[in-house]
């Protein structure tokens, strides 16, 4: 019995490694519109949930509807292995005819992620240039700007702390984008669109609790083999 209690620290050390290698569980993703810069002649944006994306207009229309963007977190619960990238969301940009000045120059989004251990939120600043002429339709593409780097955010799960980095915006993570150009359109239905892509860092460090059961287990294994040897 004496040995047993001293083998069961090692063999939780042992459980506490194999599940900082294992698969992640992405509980929530969440997005959220804030702190437009309104150009001259601009009414305040508004905003909405329409099914699962969240969105915000802006511009007085020209017939043809508001602009918006509108960002749709992945669906969840996700499994996210550390060490490989995985898609956090979709970000769409709808680009209609809207009258000279009456847009946005910037907005932040924030993207709140959950694995467990409460959310993890990352404030973006999206910047945006419109191609509005007075009284026009058919300008050119917008231009909406993304941030390239972002500070990675640390996270506990099971004793085990995590570091959580997004990527960025683009079709994959191997073709990350600094910019999305996105055609006016006269019809509603036809948004451009991006993903925005995150990792866990495949580099993980014990929290302080498990460093201590992990020395715990280590005097164990040692008063093991003395025994042995006595």
């Amino acid at each position: 019995m004496r040995r047993l209690h001293a083998v069961l620290p090692a063999m939780a050390v042992l459980a506490i490694v194999g599940s900082a290698s294992g698969a992640l569980t992405l509980s929530s993703v969440d997005g959220a519109w804030g702190n437009p810069v309104l150009q001259s002649a601009a009414n305040p944006p508004s905003t909405s949930t329409v099914g699962s994306e969240e969105r915000i207009y802006w511009g007085t229309a020209a017939g043809y509807g508001q602009s918006y963007l509108g960002f749709t977190g992945v669906s969840t619960p996700a499994s996210v292995t550390p060490g490989t990238a995985f898609q956090v969301g979709t970000l769409r940009h709808l680009n209609t005819p809207i009258m000279f000045n009456s847009g946005i120059t910037a907005v932040d989004l924030t993207v709140s992620m959950d694995f467990g251990s409460g959310p993890l939120d990352t404030v973006m600043t999206l910047n945006l240039t419109e191609t509005s002429a007075p009284g026009t339709v058919g300008d050119g593409p917008d231009r909406l700007t993304f941030p390239t780097s972002f500070a990675p955010m640390s996270f506990e799960v099971d004793g085990t702390e995590y570091e959580l980095c997004l990527l960025g915006f683009g079709s994959s993570p191997d073709n990350l984008i600094s910019y999305l150009d996105t055609p006016e359109s006269l019809c509603c239905q036809c948004p451009g669109s991006t993903k925005l892509w995150g990792q866990v860092c495949t580099s993980v460090i014990p929290a302080p609790g498990a460093l201590l059961l992990a020395a715990i287990g280590a005097g164990a294994v040692s008063w093991l083999r003395r025994r042995r040897t006595l």
